[in-house]
């Protein structure tokens, strides 16, 4: 017995002495990281590193400090309402405080050292030079350029070349996004500064006038119902594509179980348009067109999305007696009935619906089915109120120039008359499509 209790001492002093080691290490590692918050409370929230790329842009900047306390708060760890967050004062004690035989190896291009540093201050510069850019086209001619324009302005200075061909589109997306997030730039605030040429742009819109001159004639002896997609009447059916992750079976299930409304769900992998998805809306509003035909022939005008342009999709809407009639692409703000009757006023009115559903919503945040039956009432709450008939004859689709809304009469030079009813030349055709886009059959299909 006596030698059992001694054995279960000793255990016990050796899991004693195992938990006051870990103790005195967690002790230690606490110790450890308070004198770190400490030290990175002296810097600024800034590491070695963090410390090297502010001086960088300091110095390669031509000593601009508002660049460098710039660079200083986004590679801070501290919040903004510490009191330790970096400051001009800070910033500029950091450069006469630190160690000027180092500070000298910073132009030395063989120094590893200061490598990162030099990258992330050039980086910033033409991020920022970029940045200047934009607001003096904003503030000077009041435009905004596209992604791609800015793109192109920070390789040119990046590379002090012209750049040797074309970026893809997703880079070109993914780096203007990130700048963007970076500069605090919002997305159309102002209008796009148009590439397309005004008198290249004024033969666009002549080209699609054009188009309406002849479809109009062709289908004289039927009555014309002309349709935008999105608008649409209380009579046909609007569309909401969306994908199965964002919009869930059961959800879907749910929204079917209501009350029956306009709006129908067009669940897929993704909720991008495509081709097969067009031809499936092109066949329900064949189907809730029905009654009327053929006493009446819909001329369904849509932009030149990638969607809409595949041969299959001209051919299925021929087949099904629906006549398409395409906005010349960079020209839908002039051109597109939706983007000039609806599409504000449509944004407006789902914030407000919105609105009124977090108010009432746990948390704030409404239930997805609320948010798709209050958008299935959109048809008849806001496009059935809507004047499309005014709409579609702003664009031109009545051939009457007195009355063309008024920034398209201005932009065409107040037009005495429309293009006669001859068939659109391939020059024309031309005219509507994308760049690059190759639409040799689009002629035989369309008319």
């Amino acid at each position: 017995m006596a030698a059992e209790a001694v054995a279960l001492a000793e255990k016990q002093v050796a899991e004693l002495k195992v938990a006051l080691a870990q103790n005195h290490n967690q002790i230690r590692n606490c110790q450890q990281q308070a004198r770190r918050q400490a030290l990175a409370v002296r810097n600024g929230g800034l590491s070695v590193q963090a410390v090297r790329k502010v001086l960088a842009v300091y110095v390669v900047s031509n000593w601009d400090l508002s660049l460098a306390v710039l660079a200083a708060q986004r590679l801070s760890r501290l919040p903004p309402c510490s009191a330790a967050f970096p400051t001009s004062d800070f910033v500029s004690a950091l450069f006469r405080e630190h160690n000027w035989e180092e500070l000298l190896m910073l132009h030395d291009d063989a120094s590893p050292l200061w490598a990162p540093a030099r990258k992330y201050a050039r980086q910033l510069l033409l991020e920022h030079d970029a940045y200047l850019w934009v607001k003096r086209l904003n503030f000077a001619h009041g435009v905004a350029p596209s992604a791609s324009n800015v793109f192109h302005y920070y390789e040119k200075k990046a590379l002090v070349a012209e750049p040797c061909g074309e970026p893809r589109k997703r880079t070109v997306n993914k780096w203007a996004a990130r700048w963007r997030a970076r500069w605090g730039v919002r997305r159309a605030c102002l209008r796009s500064a148009d590439t397309v040429e005004p008198n290249i742009l004024r033969d666009k819109v002549k080209a699609f006038w054009r188009s309406i001159a002849y479809v109009t004639a062709k289908f004289s002896h039927q009555e014309l119902v002309w349709i935008n997609f999105d608008e649409t009447s209380a009579v046909l059916p609007h569309f909401l594509v969306c994908s199965e992750a964002r919009l869930p079976k059961s959800v879907a299930s749910g929204f079917a179980a209501l009350p029956q409304t306009k709006l129908r769900l067009l669940r897929a992998k993704s909720s991008w348009v495509t081709a097969d998805s067009m031809i499936s809306i092109l066949a329900d509003v064949r189907k809730a067109l029905a009654p009327w035909l053929p006493m009446v022939k819909p001329i369904l005008v849509l932009d030149t999305a990638s969607p809409h342009l595949p041969k299959k999709v001209m051919s299925f809407a021929k087949k099904q007696g629906l006549q398409l009639l395409f906005v010349p692409s960079c020209s839908t703000s002039l051109l597109q009935p939706l983007d000039i009757a609806a599409f504000g006023g449509f944004k407006q009115w789902v914030k407000r619906k919105n609105m009124v559903l977090r108010q009432t919503a746990v948390d704030g945040q409404p239930e997805l089915l609320e948010f798709l039956w209050q958008l299935s009432q959109a048809p008849r709450d806001f496009f059935g109120g809507k004047k499309w008939a005014h709409a579609f004859e702003g664009v031109g689709c009545g051939r009457d120039v007195t009355k063309l809304h008024s920034a398209l009469k201005k932009f065409m030079q107040h037009p005495e008359s429309f293009p006669h009813s001859a068939k659109p030349s391939p020059a024309e055709m031309a005219l509507i499509w994308p760049k690059r886009r190759k639409m040799s059959y689009a002629g035989a299909c369309l008319f």
